[in-house]
């Protein structure tokens, strides 16, 4: 009799500890609900902010690039949040969002079809709780989904120009030495002298780099004075200074 009052206590303990634990996780459709940032800039293509709402009895997701606004979920269970779209640069794609177990954290996950139908991964990327109040998020995720509904060559004039100024900035703490063109590259010093990631390629959606491709660039320096030049979608060359 004794044991088995035991044996009770032990389970009433060991589902109480259970609920507790959960208290406060969220679950369902919840793990997946909410604004999520990018942990990688670079995996991601730059800074990215998301945001997973319900709308009625649809889901709608705001904030990746190039796909606009989700509204056909096939699956949304306490694992998964599945979504079948339409992407510009991509064609047909399936999207998984596969949140952690404390809803903390997220996978992303992109899948194309090809012509045969088959579904390679393209892209994944990984994503964290963001913290902040929703006015400031919200606000964010408004600027940010401007930015990406900009014209490829408002994007790519501005990406020069941040490399601009970054190249200029680091020839006034050179004594007047313009960066040689090692320096002139993602993952470079030269990155200290711009403020947030590398600037991106709105064609490629990844770092500007070098090369004639429209959105990459080339550079030239004989230390004294330098020559960027940026390959443009029409085919033309944005030449600074």
């Amino acid at each position: 009799m004794v044991r088995k009052l035991a044996l009770v206590v032990v389970v009433i303990v060991c589902l109480v500890a259970a609920v507790l634990l959960s208290a406060g996780r969220p679950s369902g459709p919840a793990k997946y609900l909410g604004y999520w940032r990018a942990t990688d800039e670079a995996q991601a293509g730059g800074p990215l902010l998301i945001r997973i709402a319900e709308t009625g009895e649809k889901i709608a997701i705001a904030g990746l690039p190039d796909i606009g606004e989700y509204i056909t979920v096939v699956e949304a269970g306490d694992r998964d949040l599945l979504v079948d779209t339409a992407s510009p640069t991509l064609g047909q794609v399936s999207v998984r969002f596969s949140p952690s177990g404390d809803g903390t954290t997220m996978l992303c996950v992109f899948a194309a079809q090809d012509d045969q139908g088959a579904a390679p991964v393209t892209k994944s990327i990984d994503f964290v709780r963001a913290a902040g109040n929703d006015d400031q998020l919200r606000a964010e995720l408004e600027a940010e989904v401007a930015d990406q509904n900009r014209p490829p060559e408002e994007v790519i004039k501005k990406g020069a120009a941040i490399m601009q100024r970054a190249i200029e900035a680091w020839a006034n703490d050179h004594g007047g030495r313009y960066p040689p063109p090692q320096m002139v590259m993602v993952g470079s010093k030269l990155g200290d002298y711009i403020e947030g990631a590398w600037p991106t390629n709105p064609v490629t959606k990844m770092p500007m780099q070098i090369g004639t491709s429209p959105g990459d660039y080339t550079y030239a320096t004989d230390g004294k004075s330098y020559r960027l030049v940026v390959s443009m979608p029409d085919g033309s060359t944005l030449r600074l200074p």
